[in-house]
């Protein structure tokens, strides 16, 4: 499994709440806040892996159910021309994917590409 860099940690631990909000936010997570700070997990991801970033930065968030992320690729077909995508959208990519949603959000989620 591909792990973040640790120069990266310090910056979050700036940003997230402490670990007693993080386990109240844990049971509140909804599709709006996942939104409002999925720039910051695709910074991450970015940071990590540009061609994990370039698998997923234009994916549309879709629905947040028992922490399973349903991630939609149809506006970005629409857009590819003769550009296929979807092998680059490996599982090691989403893994890192994956991994920066848990230093974001505090928690695991699992991304479902649809």
């Amino acid at each position: 499994m591909e792990k973040l860099s640790s120069p990266l940690r310090p910056l979050l631990l700036l940003s997230w709440p402490s670990s007693a909000n993080a386990s109240q936010m844990s049971q509140q997570l909804t599709l709006a806040e996942i939104k409002s700070r999925w720039n910051d997990v695709l910074d991450l991801v970015e940071r990590e892996n540009r061609v994990a970033w370039l698998a997923f930065f234009d994916a549309r968030l879709v629905s947040i159910d028992n922490n399973q992320l349903r991630l939609s690729f149809v506006d970005a077909e629409k857009l590819s021309g003769v550009h296929d995508f979807t092998a680059v959208r490996k599982e090691s990519h989403r893994k890192v994917l994956e991994q920066a949603c848990v230093e974001i959000f505090g928690e695991q989620i699992d991304i479902i590409a649809e």
